[in-house]
């Protein structure tokens, strides 16, 4: 078994492949990760996602690409809480919406 482990999102992502992990797709995925980290972390004062939960900046404020994300991100977060009858729901954390 072959594993690449990331450190990212408060926790290890573990990429695992009875087959050799080829370089670029591991690479592709931990670029992929630490993008998703990037705006979404609530951990991270300075995450787009952050500074939107705490009302000190609107999507305006971010770059294009950051806040088309961020709006892709919240509208599957609403389908999914409606799929699950509100199980999953992103709006009940504190301190705002949390899709993680």
């Amino acid at each position: 078994m072959n594993t690449h482990l990331e450190p990212v999102m408060g926790t290890v992502v573990g990429i695992t492949s009875p087959d050799p992990l080829p370089p670029e797709g591991v690479a592709a995925a931990v670029c992929a990760l630490h993008e998703a980290d990037r705006i979404f972390s609530t951990w991270n004062p300075e995450s787009p996602m952050s500074l939107l939960r705490a009302g000190t900046a609107e999507l305006e404020d971010f770059e294009p690409a950051d806040a088309r994300l961020i709006v892709e991100v919240l509208e599957q977060c609403r389908l999914a809480r409606e799929l699950t009858g509100g199980a999953f729901d992103p709006w009940a954390m504190p301190g705002g919406p949390d899709p993680s």
